[in-house]
């Protein structure tokens, strides 16, 4: 990543980080970049998206997705997800991935602006 935003400033807009496991490296990523921007001179932010592929990550998309004003986007990785609930095979990881997916419709059932 060092060489690209060095080496391109103002050149592109964002980055996709894959297989986030939590908010923690959304902000490491983020200080990163500010060190390397500022190193490079670029004239503005380079955003983050940030693809959600375990459950895990699901979980704790709402603190990945406020984790920095740099985020702009979450994605899901399906194909790793499904990889995850194919392999699925104790009553411990069925137990989790059941509790995600109570998790995901929570999300997406709340109305816009609710916290809780």
């Amino acid at each position: 990543m060092e060489a690209i935003v060095l080496g391109a400033p103002n050149r592109f807009h964002g980055i996709m980080l894959p297989k986030t496991r939590g908010p923690e490296e959304i902000r490491e990523v983020s200080k990163l970049l500010d060190d390397l921007e500022k190193r490079a001179g670029w004239k503005y932010k380079i955003q983050i998206e940030s693809l959600i592929e375990t459950p895990h990550a699901l979980i704790h998309a709402y603190e990945i997705a406020t984790a920095s004003d740099r985020m702009c986007g979450l994605v899901f990785g399906i194909a790793d997800y499904a990889a995850i609930l194919a392999s699925a095979r104790s009553s411990r990881i069925r137990t989790r991935i059941f509790t995600t997916r109570s998790r995901l419709w929570w999300l997406l059932r709340r109305p816009p602006g609710s916290t809780r």
